[in-house]
């Protein structure tokens, strides 16, 4: 059964229609942002003067965008746009400030929409906010779900063992070679098409070869996520500039202005699971019916339980409404967990940029993230690279550091530098609230309220899982110990700190490294091994992450 998922944009969201707006095609008037409806517009001005009017309004913006291609740089354009609009067409064209007034007065018959703005002008194109076919504003579900699909696979990686992470480790220098000096788009987005379907893909059986590239054997498309509702955009819109900040210079305003869903609207979403292929996915594979692991949903059994956090066989044992809620709690809690890691990459920035010219806007921003909520998303455009990748899930291991630098330079022609990984990306796109008062805000950060409570969600993951504990305990350990199962008791900074089973040593806490503190949970159960030994007083000193599933 679908639950309603409450979403909250925290700041600015903008999800493009593909389109951008040219100066004529709107009038900012009287606080609000007026998109035309070019049609209406020329029934207007027919009534007014005739079909003359209608022939010196083609011939203005043929010669008027012949003028923009002809313009020798961007400051040229800017002043190109600034004059191309309906108004000074009317009042310098038509020479009619009669006509210009009676505009104004109808501006709501001759729009498709208005959303407030606090700029009287742009000289810049307007990206074009997505919007039903009546013009209201709402969250496509798609773009939600993408976000959702990053998230899980960033809870993947993080729980990875390290025998799975020197398999993709190799993947990747194998694809950055195959790659050349090329990478497309998909790459760019997640690292690698491999990554994508190592992780969610099943495979096929096809001429005798196995496909690991059919979407229609994605794991993720059991999860089913509606458009939000929409609203009209006089209500929830807000079209607002954009600039580009980097750490102690001044903001250049390199970035379009947008259209967007203002901070603190609120829309709804249906999220759930169709899961009766995972209820019956046990049986079939044991009976092989209908070629069921060896022709197809090859890979089936493994790929589920590292992607939802349990085996089929418990899938199969579960009530269709109790399964639902198991698998929603997992895809929240890997929105959470990534939440928390890009919030910690956002406040990094803040941190490297309290000093020169944007010592105040970092200090205004880390309060800004310090009361943002855990469970929330990064969408739409502007939401910067960490967060359509599984970047943050990476970047802190030190096998990785290599391809990751080389994957960034060819990515975006970077020059090599030993910080690379803790500082890219460097500059930040911020939404500018406000003509001249300058208060900005980082793009599209949005809270999912679930219908339940974090707290709930981890009582009774913890009820549920509940066994005896005697079998997770060991007597003793040496200087190569392995498997050894502990519990996260601080996960503030790293290393993280843990208690460990092992008997006689209980009541003690180590360090323990090989994971980011920001992808553990207090509480959580990992499996470690010992990374440091005193030998004098023969004990260990520091652990190291096996996997962070048990």
């Amino acid at each position: 059964m679908p639950v309603t998922l409450k979403l909250i944009t925290r700041s600015p969201l903008h999800i493009g229609s593909g389109h951008e707006l040219e100066s004529f095609e709107y009038i900012i008037h009287d606080g609000f942002f007026w998109r035309l409806d070019i049609n209406r517009v020329m029934a207007f001005l027919l009534d007014e003067i005739g079909e003359e009017a209608l022939e010196r309004f083609s011939s203005w913006i043929e010669r008027e965008t012949e003028r923009l291609a002809d313009a020798r740089n961007n400051r040229e354009q800017a002043e190109i746009r600034r004059s191309l609009t309906l108004r000074t067409f009317v009042r310098g064209e038509l020479g009619r400030p009669d006509l210009d007034a009676r505009l104004l007065q109808q501006l709501q018959s001759l729009s498709r929409y208005a959303m407030r703005t606090s700029f009287s002008e742009f000289r810049q194109l307007v990206r074009e906010q997505l919007k039903d076919p009546d013009g209201r504003l709402y969250i496509p579900g798609s773009s939600l779900k993408g976000a959702l699909r990053t998230c899980l696979l960033y809870q993947v990686l993080v729980e990875a063992d390290e025998k799975t992470h020197r398999r993709w480790l190799a993947e990747l220098r194998d694809s950055l070679e195959r790659a050349g000096r090329s990478l497309n788009r998909r790459e760019r987005v997640f690292f690698s098409r491999w990554l994508e379907e190592d992780v969610f893909y099943c495979g096929v059986r096809k001429k005798g070869k196995v496909s690991w590239r059919d979407a229609q054997f994605d794991l993720l498309k059991f999860l089913r996520i509606s458009d939000s509702n929409s609203v009209a955009a006089d209500e929830i819109g807000v079209v607002t500039d954009v600039e580009i900040f980097l750490p102690g210079a001044e903001p250049q305003p390199q970035a379009p202005p947008v259209e967007a869903l203002e901070a603190g609207a609120e829309l709804q979403a249906q999220v759930g699971f169709d899961v009766s292929f995972f209820r019956e996915a046990h049986r079939l594979l044991a009976r092989g019916e209908q070629g069921m692991g060896t022709d197809i949903w090859i890979g089936l059994p493994e790929k589920f339980q590292r992607l939802y956090g349990l085996t089929l066989e418990e899938a199969a044992a579960m009530e269709a409404e109790e399964l639902e809620r198991r698998l929603l709690e997992r895809v929240r809690k890997a929105a959470r967990n990534f939440g928390r890691a890009l919030k910690a990459f956002e406040k990094e920035w803040c941190r490297r940029a309290e000093r020169g010219s944007t010592l105040q806007q970092a200090r205004r921003l880390q309060r800004f993230y310090d009361e943002l909520p855990d469970d929330c998303l990064r969408l739409g455009w502007g939401s910067g690279f960490a967060a359509v990748t599984v970047y943050l899930a990476l970047r802190e291991k030190p096998a990785w550091k290599e391809p990751l630098q080389n994957l960034l330079h060819r990515l975006f022609s970077l020059k090599e530098r030993e910080d690379l990984l803790q500082t890219f990306p460097t500059s930040r796109r911020m939404a500018i609230d406000g003509e001249g008062t300058m208060v900005e805000e980082p793009m599209g950060w949005v809270e999912l309220e679930w219908p339940w409570s974090a707290t709930e969600a981890a009582a009774t993951t913890e009820e549920e899982t509940a066994e005896d504990e005697s079998d997770l305990w060991v007597d003793q350990i040496g200087p190569n110990s392995q498997d050894i199962i502990a519990e996260v008791v601080d996960n503030s900074r790293a290393p993280f700190t843990i208690r460990i089973f092992v008997r006689g040593l209980e009541n003690e806490r180590f360090p323990c490294g090989g994971a980011s503190h920001r992808a553990i949970e207090v509480g959580q159960r990992i499996r470690v091994k010992v990374s440091q030994w005193n030998k004098k007083a023969g004990r260990p000193t520091m652990f190291s992450v096996q996997s962070i599933r048990v």
